[in-house]
């Protein structure tokens, strides 16, 4: 999610190619197009949503431009393609040539898992009014509305303590604040409506594409209990299915949101600022204060989870990989037996796999590989399912961790 500080590189870089190509300096809008190419990449690989966020959006604004600009029309979209055909061409051979690495490594996961059902991606949708702005009970400002909502859902079902957080928290804490977004949807009106407040100024094109497009994004993604919009997008276009949590999409929007509300609304505020200086100083203040929040989205300790790993040592010196039985010697129970079972040792073993750049064959994502088989490590069999994957894989020089034992590191042997 923090590498939506990359939008604004991206967004530059596409602008730049696009003002290089029209001014007809080709090798310039060619050179940006490839480091656009390359960033998108390189981004995809690195953190899928909010790459795909960017890519998913610049096809919606480039379809209303079209649609505002006549260029949808097939004769119309052929001639501007043949106009820039040789930007297009190698830019598009460029990217093809990038995205191999990404490539490689997605589409055979995609094929082996089908992506994320879409039940699964139902419950991450976006509550129309109420996950639009949720930003969570520890708001400074308008927490309050959500501590309240959060415990009259409790009253309503009380035997059910964790559905306020399921409905209200988690993931679903991704709305703008009450204040801000009243200036998001006047600005997208009056930016469609095409009333700039001057009368001498028109809204270009292009800004009126670009409102609409982020008004599109915006309701699709948007849950009617069981129906959404999103279905179409999960149905047609490549990689949606590759996302569960597509409430994330209004932490892309933000950027947008701020620059729309500025387009529409800063010939006002200027004006305002001229005549009540006061004025416009408490409602700048005010529109930053309804950011801060009490609640940190880091909820590990960097220091304690460092701290706890102090005392493993490092794997003998002709380890090829580990595995993990036990990373610590006490430990509270992680939500349930259930989970317990399924995460501690193999999140474990993936963050001192980082610390010792040693492989693990442990490990726990949202698809694992088909034979994965590594919950339960106090199970008498699990060696035994640990030895029969090694044997599978042809590994070699496997040790084995259970900080408990006098010995934390023994050799694996597997059986002939």
């Amino acid at each position: 999610m923090q590498s939506v500080a990359l939008l604004p590189v991206a967004m530059i870089l596409g602008i730049s190619a696009i003002r290089a190509e029209q001014a007809g300096r080709y090798l310039g809008a060619r050179t940006l197009g490839v480091a656009l190419g390359g960033l998108m990449a390189a981004w995809l690989m690195t953190a899928y949503y909010m790459a795909w966020f960017t890519i998913f959006s610049g096809g919606l604004y480039l379809l209303c431009w079209a649609a505002l600009t006549g260029n949808l029309r097939l004769v119309a979209a052929i001639g501007l393609m043949r106009r820039h055909a040789g930007s297009l061409i190698f830019v598009g051979l460029a990217f093809a040539i990038l995205i191999i690495p990404f490539l490689s490594v997605y589409l055979p996961k995609a094929r082996e898992t089908g992506g994320q059902s879409y039940g699964h991606v139902l419950g991450y949708l976006v509550t129309p009014v109420i996950d639009m702005v949720n930003v969570g009970p520890g708001n400074y400002v308008w927490g309050w509305i959500f501590r309240g909502l959060q415990a009259r859902l409790g009253g309503i079902f009380p035997s059910d303590p964790m559905l306020p957080g399921r409905v209200l928290g988690g993931e679903h804490i991704s709305g703008i604040p009450l204040a801000f977004f009243a200036l998001v949807v006047t600005a997208i009106w009056r930016l469609l409506a095409g009333k700039s407040g001057d009368k001498d100024r028109s809204i270009s094109v292009e800004l009126r594409a670009f409102a609409l497009a982020v008004l599109i994004a915006w309701i699709l993604t948007l849950q009617f209990w069981k129906a959404s919009p999103w279905g179409l997008v999960y149905a047609l276009v490549p990689g949606a299915k590759g996302m569960r949590v597509v409430s994330r999409y209004q932490l892309w929007l933000v950027l947008p949101f701020l620059l729309i509300v500025v387009a529409a609304w800063r010939r006002q505020a200027a004006r305002l600022a001229r005549s009540s200086p006061w004025l416009a100083l408490l409602i700048g203040l005010f529109l930053i204060a309804e950011n801060l929040n009490a609640q940190s989205p880091a909820e590990l300790s960097r220091v304690i989870q460092l701290r706890a790993f102090a005392s493993v040592p490092r794997p003998p010196t002709d380890c090829e990989s580990f595995y993990v039985v036990a990373a610590r010697r006490t430990e509270p129970l992680y939500i349930d037996a259930e989970r317990n079972a399924l995460y501690p040792h193999n999140v474990d073993a993936m963050l001192l796999a980082e610390l010792w750049r040693v492989p693990t064959i442990n490990g726990f994502s949202t698809f694992n590989p088909p034979d994965w088989n590594f919950a339960r490590p106090l199970a008498r069999d699990y060696d035994a399912r640990i030895t029969d994957y090694v044997r599978r894989h042809g590994l070699r020089h496997v040790c084995r961790l259970d900080i408990r034992d006098v010995r934390p590191w023994r050799r694996l042997v597997p059986a002939n």
